[in-house]
């Protein structure tokens, strides 16, 4: 008899204990990127708690709902975000039932960081200015984290911006730009707002002072050049002063008003005829040779004497020169006028030559310094600047891991130095490193030297692979 109850209770417990079963999964597929999904599993004696594998991983997530046919579930977001095929198996107290099978279905594009090609912003200060920008991610669901970050100072020069992106599916994306905070405003010059007008002491004219101020939200208050200059004497008619200010960055402001010395008596002066502004392109590095005429009208003087602070045909230095020319008849009427010769600089240097030592790696995952070697030419500045400023791949490379600090595959040491990792993914990696070279003036060019790793052992690629894109410093 206590046999017979024994093995009643044994059966009894295996019955309890037995798994339930799955009949049908609702829905049996899902598109991907599609949002937050649940999902409905069909059967009988099923458990509290939804077990995914797949190929975004191991999920275990509890059941939402329960009904005595079916239970409700939520499907992570990791599962919907890639596509494939997944199990699913029901866990509870009675065992695991299933596993049954779905599918996410669809195409998902690789996670992409969307930055600013550059960003030129003007200082307010000598030290610099607090930027602002906006970097996107093509998975409106990442997290974009930049370094340094929108809103920081940035000193005066250029910062290269380093971004990373990353979302729920384990995508990872990075990218750089540079942001450029130069100098590129104008003193404000401030003359007077109306002509001024006095009376002559003499035939010749009189002295006539005026107060010229210019003003840099950058440099603060700099020195006025005005032609002709204050104190000095202005001849009976009206003379037009132009007045220059230069910051040390050499942006130049301009201001321009008249001065009328009127005679005793009704007095008509010459007209001056001078050329409108010239300008040229410097041909060496004294400037340019340049060229120009004067004449006179209003007068019988056939011969009126013509006098200029510069003469026609001399070598005019890189910059703005202002010409001033005074006419004299032999009745003693006066005339003067004024021009201004600019002779720019407006050709980048030239890069006769760019190499990398070394310029092959093999791929042990280490390290190496590498130095590159420049040389440059230009007409005007005998000394041009050559420095790396990026680096590009066909394959991913990361300029810095935030999760691992020492992971990073390139990094620029110096003006024409640099660290490579000896690392590729496929059969061989080509590290592109672009290097600019600019005159005193601000003209560049830009080129790239090719810094090969292969042979050694290829290492697993861990994100998408990108092309490499020249990037303009301009």
């Amino acid at each position: 008899m206590r046999k017979s109850l024994a093995a009643a209770f044994l059966l009894l417990c295996a019955v309890s204990a037995s798994a339930g079963t799955i009949t049908s999964l609702s829905p049996s597929s899902f598109n991907v990127n599609s949002g937050e999904q649940f999902i409905t599993v069909i059967g009988t004696g099923l458990g509290n708690r939804l077990v995914f594998d797949g190929p975004a991983g191991h999920f275990e997530v509890n059941v939402n709902a329960t009904f005595s046919d079916r239970v409700v579930g939520w499907v992570p977001e990791a599962i919907i975000a890639k596509s494939g095929t997944y199990s699913l198996t029901v866990t509870g107290p009675n065992g695991s039932s299933g596993p049954a099978t779905f599918t996410v279905k669809g195409f998902k594009l690789p996670l992409a960081i969307l930055l600013p090609e550059y960003v030129r912003v003007q200082p307010r200060t000598r030290e610099g200015v607090a930027v602002t920008y906006d970097v996107f991610a093509t998975d409106s669901g990442a997290s974009v984290s930049c370094d340094p970050k929108s809103g920081s100072f940035f000193p005066m020069g250029t910062t290269i911006v380093k971004c990373i992106a990353t979302n729920i599916a384990g995508e990872r994306a990075t990218g750089s730009f540079p942001v450029y905070v130069r100098d590129e405003e104008p003193p404000v010059i401030k003359v007077p707002e109306k002509a001024i007008v006095v009376g002559a002491d003499s035939r010749e004219g009189t002295i006539v002072k005026f107060e010229a101020l210019a003003f840099d939200d950058v440099y603060g208050e700099l020195q006025v050049d005005c032609l002709p200059a204050s104190g000095s004497l202005f001849h009976v008619g009206i003379t037009t002063v132009q007045c220059s200010a230069t910051d040390p960055d050499l942006n130049v402001g301009h201001g321009v008003f008249d001065v009328e010395v009127r005679g005793e008596v009704e007095w008509y002066p010459l007209d001056v005829i001078v050329p409108e502004d010239i300008l040229v392109d410097a041909k060496d590095p004294r400037g340019a040779e340049v060229s120009f005429e004067v004449y006179v009208k209003g007068t019988d003087d056939r011969e009126p004497a013509i006098s200029c602070t510069h003469k026609s045909g001399e070598v005019f230095p890189v910059g703005d020169t202002f010409v001033t020319c005074d006419a004299l008849d032999m009745w003693g009427m006066r005339g003067s006028s004024n021009f201004r010769i600019s002779v720019l600089d407006r050709v980048a240097p030239q890069i006769l030559e760019l190499k990398a030592s070394p310029d092959l790696l093999t791929a042990d995952g280490r390290i190496y310094s590498i130095e590159v070697f420049a040389q440059a030419v230009d007409d005007i500045d005998f000394e041009p600047r050559c420095e790396v400023y990026d680096v590009t791949s066909k394959e991913d490379i990361d300029l810095d891991d935030f999760d691992d600090p020492k992971s990073y595959d390139w990094q620029i040491t110096g003006p024409l130095k640099l660290e490579l990792r000896a690392e590729r993914h496929g059969t061989t990696r080509v590290y592109n490193v672009w290097v600019l070279c600019s005159d005193y003036f601000g003209n560049h060019e830009q080129s790239r030297v090719s810094v090969a790793v292969t042979g050694g052992t290829a290492s697993k690629a861990t994100g998408p692979t990108k092309s490499g894109r020249r990037r303009s410093a301009r």
